[in-house]
């Protein structure tokens, strides 16, 4: 594959692979977490310019490397990016806030808590030992999900066993 069809991920990836760096070695160097570099490479995530940066300055290439440096390349990544950004919010509205709240309230019965970074875009949970691993939306919307599907199979076997009384 050539570098001005590669993807960000891709690039990110390419590079790294160049320099032999594995994904936790360049998480450390720009101070992610081995999770988003992980997320960066498979193009989950579109890392911000600034972070583009600190990858091509902890790869040792110059900035710009990794878009491919053409102005269509660097069109089209905004134009991705302002579109994912735009989806990634009206998804998130479309996300019942009140059953959200309530997951993580009841994460934090259980003894873990959800620490929200609104600058950086993400959230840290952090376990009942202390330590803290970064997730994102998706991951608290998989709980709530996998919640549901849980409860909605755990209703149905006590509906199962239990005696009908009404209509």
């Amino acid at each position: 594959m050539r570098w001005y069809q590669m993807t960000i991920g891709e690039s990110i990836k390419y590079y790294r692979k160049n320099n032999k760096l594995t994904q936790e070695t360049l998480a450390n160097k720009i101070n992610k977490s081995l999770r988003m570099v992980q997320k960066y490479e498979s193009d989950e995530v579109t890392p911000s310019i600034e972070i583009l940066n600190k990858i091509e300055d902890a790869l040792c290439i110059k900035h710009g490397a990794i878009l491919g440096r053409t102005q269509d390349f660097i069109d089209a990544f905004y134009d991705s990016t302002i579109d994912k950004k735009f989806n990634e919010m009206k998804r998130s509205e479309n996300i019942d806030a009140a059953q959200t709240d309530y997951i993580e309230q009841y994460l934090y019965t259980l003894g873990y808590k959800i620490i929200r970074e609104i600058e950086n875009g993400y959230m840290i949970l952090q376990l009942k030992d202390g330590s803290e691993f970064e997730i994102d939306e998706s991951d608290i919307i998989d709980l709530k999900n996998s919640s549901k599907s849980f409860i909605e199979f755990k209703m149905s076997e006590i509906i199962k066993k239990s005696r009908k009384i009404g209509k």
